[in-house]
């Protein structure tokens, strides 16, 4: 009776939908974002390179923006799509 019961739950969880099952959030892909900001059609004003780096659920950003003034501002953090 122990294996009939096993196998029908075995059968359950085989046949539940995907959608009833929880899901992992999706995380960013890695990649390198440049992001620029224009006035009109002229040369750049703002620039931010963003990079996205991480394996499994938990990644980092790092960005790098260049302001008008040509300074560099630098953030970094990271992140785990759980608790996005």
């Amino acid at each position: 009776m122990k294996n009939i019961v096993h196998i029908l739950m075995i059968a359950l969880i085989a046949v539940t939908p995907a959608a009833a099952r929880p899901v992992q959030p999706v995380r960013p892909p890695n990649g390198t974002y440049v992001y620029s900001m224009h006035q009109g059609t002229g040369p750049a004003i703002f620039q931010s390179i963003i990079l996205i780096n991480g394996s499994g659920s938990t990644f980092s950003i790092s960005e790098k923006t260049k302001l008008p003034n040509g300074a560099m501002a630098t953030t970094q953090s990271t992140w785990s799509s759980a608790t996005l």
